[in-house]
């Protein structure tokens, strides 16, 4: 949606000036809804590559098989698996505080 809206206008003796500001976004930045989203992707993903191992963990028995359900679903074994998805939500909650920042800055 785009937003149109006048922020000035005067008018003086020797000119008219009319000060217009276009926001493609609504009232936040480009990058901050940017950085939003991909800090939710990247958390959305982590939970559920953390989930798929905790499930091949507890839920498959014989321990062939469920190397196999690794291999095929997360590619590594499943400790390596929750060890990087942690890093990775990790990595999205910190961006998504450098997102807050950057959105109370703007107000």
């Amino acid at each position: 949606m785009i937003s149109v809206g006048i922020d000035q206008f005067s008018m003086d003796a020797k000119f008219a000036t009319l000060r217009i500001s276009v926001n493609a976004l609504g009232h936040s930045m480009f990058f901050t809804r940017l950085g939003t989203m991909a800090a939710w992707l990247a958390l959305l993903m982590a939970t559920g590559r953390i989930g798929i191992s905790v499930y091949i963990i507890t839920s498959v028995p014989n321990a062939d098989e469920a190397r196999a359900w690794a291999a095929r679903y997360l590619g590594q074994a499943p400790a390596q698996a929750i060890d990087q998805a942690a890093m990775v939500a990790a990595c999205a909650i910190a961006l998504g505080i450098l997102v807050e920042i950057s959105r109370a800055v703007r107000r």
